[in-house]
């Protein structure tokens, strides 16, 4: 499983950040009152002289440890039983609601991110931009997905859209079988140049890691949310032979850098080496366009 990347920073932010879970709450608030009498054993237990009583013929304290056991074996079926309805929920909460035909959240939000900025392939931006910035990522990262809605919209309005940076997303599959799934739609899509509003609409529905959420229909349905994406050709196609070799390469540059966590970053000049640039930098739009600005400048 992929490691976390640092915190992201909230600079490039279009959406309002998460909030914070809330404290536990602190014990019972059942306890009993500092005024009333604890209760001895003998207003609740059989009376001596009573004929019911010992008919069983234990001791009280072989009653007593039966009525413990019993409750301890309540307690914890109880438990197992609100741990399954909660995992049930949250699974609910996070996991796959996407249906083929089916409005998909963020889908205006999506299309009017990219609208109008050439794709070729892998690469979103004009050919022509002389710095590039390769994304290494995984679809199910949930630090790919915080980038991609709180970074790439403040790179994308800055730098890909004037002309001056294109970015180029390398898939990986470092989490689970579902990445490699999802990795494979998407270098699928990347034949029809519609793979960075898949990857953005993955990332704005992501669910929990290998829970199971990136099913068949899942799938679909963000690929029919696409306009002009066809999903015949996404499915004649995802497991070919230039798909498997795409993922083959971004598989192979992620163990020549040893990425063991992402997502992680390269830039370059056009036709130039590639240097490694930290997530710090990347977040942090000051950073960000410092490194920038002196590959630029560097080329003059």
């Amino acid at each position: 499983m992929a490691d976390s990347q640092a915190p992201i920073s909230d600079s490039f932010a279009d959406e309002p950040a998460a909030r914070a879970d809330e404290p536990a709450p602190r014990g019972s608030g059942f306890s009993a009152r500092a005024d009333e009498p604890a209760l001895r054993g003998s207003d609740l237990s059989p009376r001596a002289d009573d004929p019911a009583a010992r008919e069983d013929g234990r001791s009280e304290d072989e009653e007593e440890s039966s009525t413990r056991l019993h409750l301890v074996v309540g307690s914890l079926i109880g438990g197992a039983v609100i741990i399954a309805i909660l995992l049930g929920v949250l699974t609910q909460a996070k996991g796959s609601k996407l249906e083929p035909g089916k409005p998909v959240p963020g889908a205006a939000h999506t299309m009017r991110l990219l609208a109008g900025i050439p794709q070729h392939g892998f690469t979103l931006g004009s050919p022509h931009a002389r710095v590039s910035l390769t994304e290494l990522c995984d679809l199910q990262s949930t630090a790919c997905a915080a980038f991609s809605r709180e970074a790439l919209p403040g790179i994308i309005s800055r730098y890909v859209r004037p002309g001056r940076l294109r970015i180029v997303f390398s898939p990986l599959a470092l989490i689970g079988h579902e990445s490699e799934r999802a990795a494979q739609t998407a270098a699928a899509l990347a034949a029809q140049n519609r793979l960075w509003q898949f990857a953005d609409l993955m990332y704005r529905n992501q669910g929990h890691e290998d829970s199971g959420y990136v099913t068949e229909g899942y799938l679909a349905a963000i690929v029919t949310a696409i306009p002009g994406a066809s999903l015949a050709r996404v499915v004649e196609t995802r497991e070919s032979t230039p798909v498997r070799a795409e993922l083959a390469r971004a598989s192979a540059q992620a163990r020549v850098l040893r990425v063991t966590g992402t997502p992680a970053f390269l830039l370059s000049r056009a036709g130039g080496p590639s240097q490694r640039v930290t997530a710090a930098q990347i977040l942090q739009p000051a950073a960000f366009s410092e490194v920038v600005e002196h590959v630029l400048d560097h080329r003059r």
